[in-house]
């Protein structure tokens, strides 16, 4: 697994506040237990593919 930078524009100063988050909420980096797991991540990704029978994309998420 490699490492990656992700560099953010903020558009809205107050999206913190908007979100109901904490001042501080997302400042740091987050650590690798932090994420989706496994499954979550491919039903995030690939839940919603259009193959014509949702049988084929639960499929693929497994």
């Amino acid at each position: 697994m490699s490492e990656k930078t992700i560099y953010v524009y903020v558009l809205e100063t107050q999206f913190r506040e908007q979100l109901g988050l904490s001042a501080n909420a997302g400042l740091g980096a987050l650590g690798v237990a932090d994420g989706l797991d496994g499954r979550q991540w491919a039903e995030h990704e690939f839940g919603g593919a259009p193959l014509g029978d949702k049988r084929l994309s639960k499929r693929l998420v497994r």
